[in-house]
């Protein structure tokens, strides 16, 4: 009460007779009430540095913990000690399972490029050797110089009937020759080691275009005095398998009419956008109904070269597929 006298009179309250003690009470009240709102703000001030972290973990934010405070009662610090194990844990989980699908990514990445040298170097040679032989065969009485992959019918005079069987094997055996060399692209394309990425993505255009029908278009951006040719294998690798699921995807899905491949390096990144024309989709809709491994895969990929991935997509509309990753210094 001498408290509130002391206020009054400092705040130039008049009061006389019965209002005294009304007039002190109002000013007591005020005081304890502000007095309240200032404890509580502070007493929540914990409880705030907890739902401050959680929306920062749920932004992205991986490395946010709850600080420690001297306000926070025994509870209070219990649950954000708890809060912080467990995001700790959580890291260190991650951590484990990045590497565990890092390991799996190059053991995949090594066994297909077996399987493609073994379809290139042994099957595919077989199959060509195959076809030389049908071709001889076909050519056997023949005047003319022989060319093993033409179809061109001998000069000399067979027997119908098995000018017609030879003519349909050397047809089939020329099919499943490309179609092993295609497989053995698609598999690991050798041309990524051999001439790097912009080789083997207009590789990969043309192969498509032979079999589909679409359109793909390559822009290439470079920086300066970076060039395409000096990317690291192992981001060429990512990029390489971001473009070859996200082509492959819309094919199947969407049914595109134009796919525009853009390539851009500069000094610090590599990016490249991959974006269709097709029917499109509802992104987070796709993503619950069915997550798929394709878009998981190549998540992890860029993020294994400490990169990022961005796929947007509107019904109608087409999709896009944004991956951009950093380059060594």
């Amino acid at each position: 009460m001498l408290a509130a006298v002391y206020i009054a009179h400092l705040l130039g309250i008049v009061v006389h007779g019965g209002t005294y003690l009304l007039t002190l009470a109002a000013v007591a009240l005020a005081i304890g009430l502000t007095m309240n709102v200032v404890l509580v703000n502070i007493a929540l001030r914990p409880i705030r540095a907890l739902e401050r972290t959680a929306r920062q973990v749920w932004g992205g934010d991986r490395d946010a913990r709850v600080p420690n405070s001297w306000l926070a009662d025994r509870a209070t610090a219990q649950v954000g000690n708890t809060f912080n194990l467990l995001l700790d844990r959580f890291a260190a989980d991650r951590v484990r399972i990045q590497a565990l699908v890092a390991e799996i990514i190059r053991t995949g990445d090594k066994e297909r490029a077996v399987v493609a040298r073994k379809l290139h170097e042994s099957i595919a040679q077989n199959m060509a050797a195959l076809v030389y032989q049908i071709s001889a065969a076909r050519h056997t009485s023949a005047h003319t110089p022989l060319n093993p992959f033409s179809n061109t019918a001998p000069s000399a005079s067979l027997p119908p009937s098995l000018t017609a069987e030879l003519d349909a094997m050397h047809v089939a055996a020329t099919n499943i020759l490309q179609e092993i060399r295609s497989l053995a692209h698609t598999v690991h394309p050798r041309v990524l080691d051999d001439l790097g990425l912009l080789a083997a993505l207009r590789t990969m255009a043309h192969r498509i275009q032979e079999w589909n029908a679409v359109k793909i278009h390559i822009d290439l951006i470079e920086g300066t005095p970076t060039d395409v040719r000096a990317i690291p294998p192992k981001i060429v690798a990512a990029l390489y398998h971001v473009v070859q699921e996200s082509v492959h995807n819309a094919l199947r899905h969407a049914r595109p009419a134009n796919i525009t491949l853009t390539l851009e390096v500069f000094l610090q990144n590599a990016t490249i956008r991959i974006a269709d024309d097709g029917a499109g989709f509802d992104l987070t809709a796709a993503t619950r109904q069915n997550p798929g491994i394709g878009l998981f895969t190549m998540q992890e990929r860029i993020a294994l070269a400490d990169g990022e991935l961005e796929v947007t997509s509107t019904p109608g509309q087409g999709t896009s597929v944004y991956a951009c990753v950093p380059l060594p210094a």
